[in-house]
């Protein structure tokens, strides 16, 4: 009875109980080699554009909140300062890492225990690149002061220009000690130098100070080295400016073969203790551009 009863079976129903597995092992392979060549989240959004924030008056003000209010003096004098010092480093790196703009933060080891923060956007080529620099820490008795809006400014370049892909590498390199005449600055612009060495040179050094009174770019000489031709369009001056002090970083790199200036937009008397966020976003915009210009070159 089993073997009339099975004899008796529609032949569709054996074509679907041996078709329909060998269909479903097909189209499985046909998607398969589908998605490779159409090749992996090409529909996705790229990782280095998914993070851009542009340059925003809104944001600058926020920086320079948590900053000046939430973290305050930073220097190695009490250690209450020292503490907020290493709680400006955390807030940089986590400003700039993987789950905010999309870097990949790399610490180095500093003086006194507080790290260097580096961060790098690749270039096309593997040529030396740009190294823009700028101190965290502040000066006894200060909150935000020249470099307080240079680390402002050049956060807020470091987000707008995340998703850029340059002919040369751009660097980020936030320093621990230079604004604090006790600190050790000494060992910090040795490591500094040992860090740029360390990624093949620099075609220029821009040590970011007080970015708080303008659009206008002022650099110390050597300024028309190696600067794009179009480069005016930024308004570029060169004041007659004392030699760097112990206090900007560029003074670290007197010996090192490649041009380093001090880059602001006012000098430390006219530089607001107070910065206005609109003044500082100008700023940080004029400072993207020419970053760009010069990675580009």
């Amino acid at each position: 009875m089993i073997e009339t009863a099975f004899a008796r079976r529609p032949r569709w129903t054996t074509w679907l109980f041996v078709g329909l597995p060998i269909w479903l092992v097909v189209s499985a392979a046909v998607a398969v080699w589908w998605q490779m060549k159409k090749g992996p989240d090409s529909d996705a959004t790229p990782p280095d554009r998914r993070f851009v924030l542009h340059v925003s008056e809104k944001l600058v003000r926020e920086d320079l909140h948590k900053l000046r209010d939430l973290i305050g003096e930073r220097n190695l004098s009490t250690p209450a300062t020292a503490k907020n010092l290493k709680r400006a480093a955390s807030w940089i790196a986590g400003s700039l890492g993987p789950s905010n703009t999309g870097y990949n933060v790399r610490l180095v080891p500093g003086p006194s225990d507080v790290a260097l923060i580096h961060v790098t956007l690749q270039g096309k080529s593997a040529t030396p690149g740009i190294w823009c620099v700028t101190a965290y820490d502040s000066a006894r008795g200060t909150a935000v002061e020249a470099d307080g809006s240079g680390v402002c400014a050049v956060l807020a370049a470091a987000r707008g220009i995340a998703g850029d892909q340059p002919k040369r590498p751009i660097h980020f390199l936030f320093v621990p000690h230079a604004n604090d005449p006790a600190s050790p600055r000494e060992a910090t612009g040795k490591a500094c130098l040992d860090l740029i060495r360390s990624a093949g040179s620099a075609t220029r050094v821009l040590a970011v100070r007080g970015m708080a009174t303008g659009s206008s770019l002022l650099l110390t000489a050597p300024v028309r080295q190696d600067l794009p031709a179009d480069s005016i369009t930024f308004e570029l001056a060169t004041p007659e400016i004392s030699p760097p002090g112990a206090d900007d970083p560029a003074a670290w790199f007197p010996h090192s073969g490649f041009p380093v200036n001090s880059l602001t937009t006012g000098t430390p008397a006219t530089d607001a203790a107070d910065p206005s966020a609109a003044a500082l976003a100008r700023s940080a915009s004029t400072l993207l551009e020419f970053l760009r210009r010069l990675a580009n070159h």
